[in-house]
């Protein structure tokens, strides 16, 4: 893997007209020096291209990047070292907006399109309302022309101080990364690095409550005093929320089943469970060593790829998928340059 690519994520395409009769996906990957790539995997190129700030904490690199739903397609924010996020429009290469969020460890866009939630490293969970609609927004999503001019950065403004703040009271540990739950964008999940998992109800709408919170299996108990690691992208959600995929530090994948805790709910009512949820897989990769970087689970919940030490990937498959189903094989391996 190129070390270069400290970051990835998905970007909504506007949808057909266009060059393309089926439509767009669009990859983002932050770099280095700051910057955010935007891949076309229709044309396998590199279509849009955003610098961020440069200099700061660790050369201004991005740590995590967060597309927004098609409920609000071509938006991809942009987390670096230091705390700086931008939220760019892709077609158009311009921020919409920046603020300051010293501490901040990942960011996610929740399926709605209405807010960006942003870890931190002291625990807590910030929600970010999205600006509104830019008419900047609907130029040059599929212009043949020259690209667009460059725009200036706009200075960054602090997070709102009436944002809603999600604090877990059992842990202070870093926030690794984020992942809604469902569409309506209502639950969120929270993996911390000591291990522990919180899921939130109430999101975006109403109070907000804790819902549920347990370990990963196998993850190092107690205070954690570092940055998220390479595990930091090892979520991975069903787009119904029912099953949740987590990756470990030791090179291990499980897939929790959330519906037989949570149910379809998205509020609370009552203090949070502590109980884990059922485990219907657990898989680790064989001869290869390391944390998992990245997971990624299907919506029926048979197929499972896990990214893994220095650059392999595994997919497995489960041939029976039920509460007894933990045994997972293998089907196969890529390694990535």
């Amino acid at each position: 893997m190129d070390p270069a690519l400290t970051a990835v994520g998905w970007v909504s395409a506007p949808p057909a007209p266009g060059p393309h009769p089926h439509g767009d996906a669009w990859l983002a990957v932050g770099g280095a020096d700051g910057a955010l790539s935007v891949i076309s995997v229709s044309e396998a190129r590199v279509s849009f291209r955003m610098e961020g700030r440069a200099g700061g904490e660790g050369g201004g690199r991005v740590i995590s990047v967060a597309g927004t739903p098609r409920a609000r397609p071509g938006l991809a924010a942009g987390l670096q070292a230091g705390g700086a996020l931008t939220l760019w429009c892709v077609a158009a290469e311009a921020a919409l907006a920046a603020w300051s969020a010293p501490g901040a460890t990942c960011v996610v866009a929740d399926p709605t399109g209405a807010h960006l939630a942003l870890g931190d490293d002291g625990g807590r969970v910030r929600l970010v309302p999205l600006p509104a609609a830019s008419a900047v927004e609907g130029e040059g999503v599929h212009a043949t022309a020259s690209p667009p001019s460059p725009r200036p950065l706009p200075p960054p403004s602090p997070l709102p101080p009436a944002a809603t703040t999600l604090a877990h009271p059992g842990t202070a540990s870093p926030v690794e990364c984020l992942a809604f739950l469902g569409p309506d964008g209502r639950r969120l999940v929270a993996r911390h690095a000591d291990g522990r998992l919180a899921v939130w109800g109430g999101v975006g709408g109403g109070t907000p409550a804790l819902l549920a919170s347990w370990r990963v299996p196998g993850a190092a108990a107690g205070p954690h005093s570092s940055v998220p690691g390479p595990s930091a992208a090892a979520l991975s959600a069903t787009a119904d929320g029912a099953l949740l995929a987590v990756g470990s530090p030791d090179g291990e994948a499980l897939v929790f089943d959330l519906s037989a805790t949570l149910g379809g709910g998205s509020g609370g009512g009552g203090p949070p469970t502590t109980t884990p949820p059922p485990i219907l897989a657990r898989v680790k990769p064989p001869r290869v060593g390391g944390p998992v970087r990245a997971v990624a689970l299907s919506d029926d919940g048979r197929h499972l790829s896990v990214a893994v030490g220095g650059g392999f990937v595994f997919r497995f498959e489960a041939s029976v998928f039920g509460a007894a189903a933990v045994a997972v094989a293998p089907v196969g391996k890529e390694e990535v340059e």
